[in-house]
């Protein structure tokens, strides 16, 4: 599960993950012009800024 953004903040709590699975994917999305990092879980992209 990832958290909602803190408001005024580019923050993400990272929670209720497999212990087993120990990397997170990054995906990368195309927004207007550039590229730009993300990561998902299944239901929802959230972009890294």
């Amino acid at each position: 599960m990832i958290s909602e953004p803190i408001k005024g903040k580019n923050t993400f709590v990272i929670s209720d993950f497999n212990e087993n699975i120990r990397t997170i994917k990054v995906i990368y999305v195309l927004q207007y012009d550039r590229i730009v990092p993300a990561v998902t879980n299944g239901e929802k992209t959230i972009l890294i800024e």
